[in-house]
């Protein structure tokens, strides 16, 4: 089952789109390190998936 947090971001993010963790956490107003911990917890349900590493990392939901 999924927090209300983690919906809130599913809800925000477009199919194919590629978002930072920064993008985000702006839309959804949490700070930085709470949206990334939120993103890998959703990566790791392999609902988003995760592209490049550290600083440049974007999140996508695949599209269907």
């Amino acid at each position: 089952m999924l927090s209300e947090r983690h919906q809130q971001i599913l809800v925000i993010m477009e199919a194919g789109v590629e978002y930072s963790a920064e993008q985000v956490a702006e839309k959804i107003g949490l700070k930085g390190p709470r949206t990334r911990q939120l993103l890998n917890e959703l990566v790791n349900k392999e609902l988003l998936a995760c592209i490049g590493t550290t600083k440049r990392r974007r999140y996508i939901m695949p599209v269907d």
